[in-house]
């Protein structure tokens, strides 16, 4: 198998899966935005983002070690630790901080002043979700040593069942048993402990790692390379949710609401595309580096990067012109109001998965204190950009704040991996591909209808309509990727 080949196979694994989990989040995401208040809503994500900090801490890292180490034990470049070894540090070692982070938790509960939160159920809701720091940390221990091994499939079919028995038993619990953040969190707690153990069970039934098989020494190594990845991981989620404590500190509840939901619905796209794409490229990346050197690397990039621009903008172009039907559609008028945000959150959604790709050559070298420093920058610079553009923009300066601080990071990630590869011509492609979605969303947009289930359809019809016209005539890697999809459809009617 060449390794394109490999790399669309893996990508297709991700991206099918999350087109799955993308359906399922369709699915509740007008259920749970008609039926909790929009105050309710705000806490529900005021929660969720704030177990992200804590899951985070308890990963110390350790998941971005996972990925890079493995490569290295399976070419015997740790002399005495072989991959069964390496599989019981990550599973115990990343368990032992997640215990230690759930501790944590439960103390910001009850120490951390109430009028941070501005809403009395904080403190309970927090000291009910602290099992879930302990089991998102393992999750992420057994799905990275899933995606080392780039066993995309297997870690494709988990992910998909995890959600859709998650979606069942929290529908289930806020339309059976009460419309309430009480519901939700009681029915995810249940749910992912289920999920935790059944994965355990499958991924290690046949050869369970001990406790005395952890290697101390590889754990240290690991840990010295992990610890500024906590920077990272944490830098990352201020970026992703910090607006929404600016929010809440400047707006209240309900703007968290509003633009929780855009953000919510931007990201099932995210993970179904630019996720799955990124997903895919990191572990083979590394596999290429090892196997091959840097060469090859850079020829990769190069295809890749070319391919995620051109599919990326694409993608932003109709989420652009459809955002205000699309929420119209799923989340009820009331959530309209969200949809100035979308165009702004969709594109820095896409330069966020593009960020690890950018510092690729840094993630090789080992780099992550650099990687740290220059995430934690972008993160700062999300907050003060927040707090300057919400109290004249409302939500949508958060939504540009998102967008900013994101490229700012993918712009110095490129300059700092110059020591290590050439960087891939993004700023060529960025270019090229977003004149293409600025034309494709101001045609569409000239398109009107009073209901907004046609003005969705039509809209985004002709932006992916002109967008496809003008990649094909343009641009050459569009016409190879049609190409290539039509001779491999002629193979499969033979």
């Amino acid at each position: 198998m060449t390794l394109l080949s490999s790399f669309a196979r893996h990508t297709r694994n991700y991206s099918l899966a999350s087109s799955l989990v993308m359906v399922a989040g369709l699915v509740s995401f007008p259920i749970l935005t008609r039926l909790l208040p929009l105050a309710d809503y705000g806490v529900m994500s005021l929660v969720s983002s704030s177990l992200g900090f804590a899951v985070a801490l308890g990963k110390l890292g350790m998941q971005h070690a996972a990925l890079r180490f493995y490569s290295e034990v399976r070419a015997g470049k740790h002399p005495g630790v072989d991959l069964r070894q390496f599989a019981a540090t990550v599973i115990y070692g990343m368990g032992l901080l997640g215990l230690v982070a759930c501790a944590l938790w439960l103390l910001a509960a009850w120490l951390l002043p109430a009028g941070l939160w501005d809403d009395p159920r904080m403190p309970w809701l927090m000291t009910m979700t602290a099992v879930l720091v302990p089991l998102r940390v393992i999750d992420s221990a057994v799905g990275n040593l899933l995606r080392a091994q780039e066993q995309s499939g297997l870690l494709a079919i988990m992910g998909v069942l995890k959600r859709y028995v998650s979606l069942a038993a929290i529908l289930g619990a806020v339309i059976l048993i009460a419309p309430t953040v009480w519901s939700f969190f009681g029915a995810t707690v249940v749910l992912e402990i289920v999920a935790v153990v059944a994965m355990l069970w499958w991924v290690f039934r046949t050869d369970w790692p001990r406790w005395r098989e952890r290697s101390p020494v590889l754990f240290r190594a690991m840990v010295v390379f992990a610890v500024p990845m906590t920077g990272f991981e944490l830098s990352s989620l201020v970026m992703q949710m910090g607006d929404r404590y600016v929010l809440q500190a400047m707006l209240g509840a309900e703007a968290v609401g509003l633009y929780s939901a855009a953000y919510n619905l931007s990201d099932y796209i995210k993970l179904a595309l630019f996720t799955a794409m990124s997903s895919a490229a990191l572990p083979m990346c590394v596999r290429l580096a090892e196997s091959e050197g840097t060469a090859a690397v850079e020829a990769f990039l190069v295809t890749f990067t070319r391919t995620f621009l051109l599919i990326g903008l694409g993608v932003v172009a109709a989420m652009a012109a459809v955002g205000g039907d699309l929420m119209a559609v799923l989340a009820s008028a009331k959530y309209q109001p969200a949809a100035v945000v979308i165009p702004w959150v969709m594109l820095g959604m896409m330069f966020e998965a593009y960020i690890v790709i950018a510092g690729v050559g840094l993630y090789l070298r080992k780099r992550s204190i650099v990687t740290m420093g220059m995430v934690a920058g972008g993160a700062v610079l999300n907050v003060v950009l927040n707090l300057l553009l919400v109290p004249r923009l409302g939500i949508q300066g958060s939504g540009v704040a998102n967008l900013c601080s994101y490229a700012a990071v993918v712009a110095i990630a490129l300059l700092a991996t110059r020591r290590t590869l050439r960087p891939p011509p993004f700023a060529l492609g960025f270019l090229k591909f977003g004149l293409m979605a600025v034309a494709a969303y101001l045609v569409a947009n000239q398109v009107h209808a009073n209901w907004a289930v046609v003005s969705l359809l039509l809209r985004g019809s002709v932006a992916v309509l002109v967008y496809a016209a003008l990649a094909l005539l343009l641009d050459q890697r569009a016409r190879q990727l049609l190409g290539q999809s039509w001779a491999k459809l002629k193979v499969r009617r033979k």
